[in-house]
């Protein structure tokens, strides 16, 4: 890695063109250094009235990013007070927008580059307030010390979204309730991910794998931690392989938020993302198998016969890996029972419609309720949920 001292020496040169995409962010004029192997670089306070630099974001998106970059001081006395900070905004009547703007850097090394690292979020009503003022986002790197004209130097940025995925499909990530505009019911203003607590269905502790599918290259790696939560890996590679793949499991015994912290290369960085501690929870359900017994003394059997393993597999499969939930279902077969008998009439309900043996579920809007003479006959209070299976075609009431 060159260091800023080797770039002031042989080879060197000033005024070495421009940098594709890249415009002054006061003036109109951006410094551009270039070293004898041709590598260029910007200088943050290049000449009086012209510092700054920035860049528009081309397509943004509602979401998290990721900005990295190098940067390195003068190695110079006169370049006493070269701060800066980053900055992401667009315009509107000719004044700023500030959507996210990081700490201010200083007092860093004058000798050598050293990696940074920003994290910061654009919402949907900022992707839209930005569209209705005809305007684009800008992310710029602002001196904020003494415009003397010898700035800071800085080199290799990259923006990437921060992007998170389930391994398997609606297993515990969601990634779509902040891509939506607040007003609509469900925002979030985070991506989340489910860590849950204690043991799966065939006893072993239960973990969410999930990955991230930011791409800033092999040398870039999120550090990750979190109260409550176990993150395996506790670093992950953000270069698009198996390496960015981590599993979380949660630690405590109540299902909460919990705010996981990130840092790229060892730069603490502020990401859009959020976990849920979902501790372990059972759901007694009892299906009841009901055969309909006709008035002329047949018996009509149950649409479906599913068994316990059925259920349960089925049940397991799409609760437990997104709110850590285990069915235990009860199946239950009864013997005949007439329970197609209301009559709507006394409600004046049209007799054609609602009358005795009509294949209809008639609720208690239709007189005598055909769902309450179910839940009289059969009920098991100690389940959490009563599932009656028979032959009619639909509720009607």
């Amino acid at each position: 890695m060159k260091t800023s001292t080797e770039y002031q020496g042989k080879g060197f040169e000033w005024a070495a063109g421009k940098i594709t995409d890249w415009e002054a962010y006061v003036g109109s004029t951006v410094e551009v250094w270039k070293a004898a192997d041709g590598e260029k670089f910007v200088e943050l306070d290049g000449s009086p009235g012209n510092y700054g630099i920035k860049q528009p974001i081309k397509d943004a998106k509602a979401g998290g990013y990721i900005l990295t970059w190098r940067h390195s001081g003068r190695n110079t006395t006169r370049a006493d007070s070269d701060s800066y900070c980053v900055r992401v905004y667009y315009i509107k009547d000719d004044a700023e927008v500030p959507i996210a703007q990081s700490t201010e850097f200083s007092g860093f090394d004058k000798k050598a580059w050293n990696d940074k690292a920003f994290g910061f979020q654009i919402t949907p009503k900022q992707i839209d307030e930005a569209k209705e003022a005809k305007e684009t986002i800008y992310v710029a790197f602002i001196p904020t010390g003494n415009l003397n004209t010898y700035g800071t130097l800085i080199d290799k940025v990259r923006l990437a979204p921060v992007d998170i995925d389930d391994n398997i499909p609606a297993t515990g990530v969601d990634d779509v309730s902040n891509t939506v505009l607040p007003d609509i019911k469900g925002y979030q203003n985070k991506f989340w991910i489910m860590a849950p607590a204690g043991n799966d269905i065939g006893g072993s502790l239960y973990k969410n794998a999930m990955k991230f599918t930011t791409i800033l290259g092999e040398n870039s790696t999120l550090g990750i931690t979190c109260p409550d939560a176990t993150v395996t890996p506790t670093s992950v590679k953000l270069d698009g392989t198996a390496a960015a793949e981590a599993t979380w499991h949660g630690t405590a015994s109540e299902t909460g938020d919990k705010e996981p912290s990130f840092n790229f290369n060892g730069t603490v960085v502020d990401l859009p993302i959020a976990v849920k501690v979902m501790k372990r929870r059972a759901l007694k359900v009892t299906v009841w198998l009901i055969p309909r017994l006709r008035a002329n003394g047949t018996v009509d059997q149950p649409v479906y016969k599913p068994t316990k393993q059925e259920l349960d597999d089925f049940l397991n499969s799409v609760y437990q890996p997104q709110v850590n939930m285990a069915f235990d279902c009860h199946v239950v077969e009864t013997s005949p029972f007439e329970f197609d008998i209301a009559d709507g009439t006394a409600f004046g309900a049209p007799a054609e419609k609602l009358k005795p043996e009509n294949g209809y579920l008639d609720t208690s809007n239709s007189g005598v309720a055909e769902e309450t003479t179910l839940r009289d006959q059969w009920n098991e209070e100690k389940a959490n949920v009563n599932v009656y299976i028979g032959l009619l075609r639909k509720i009607c009431g």
